[in-house]
């Protein structure tokens, strides 16, 4: 497994699981700041709904995922003060 591949999970955004659940309250073409996404699998739904999206991320490896989606991409650790 590499590294991003710890990050992947498939749900069905119009299922009952957290994240679907979660997505269903935004509404399409909002502005998202999305915090800690992996690799971005709630992001692509939030794409795909016209959704602005900017995350934050200290993965190197989810950063360049994320970027090659189109977000802005803020790298940063949340759990520290520095960023």
């Amino acid at each position: 497994m590499s590294n991003i591949e710890r990050y992947d999970y498939a749900f069905d955004p119009e299922g009952e699981s957290w994240p679907a659940r979660l997505l269903r309250q935004v509404a399409p073409q909002s502005s998202v700041l999305e915090l800690g996404p992996g690799a971005g699998a709630m992001t692509k739904v939030l794409l795909a709904r016209g959704c602005n999206v900017t995350v934050v991320e200290n993965d190197p490896d989810a950063v360049l995922a994320l970027r090659d989606l189109g977000v802005e991409v803020i790298e940063g650790n949340l759990e520290s003060s520095e960023w």
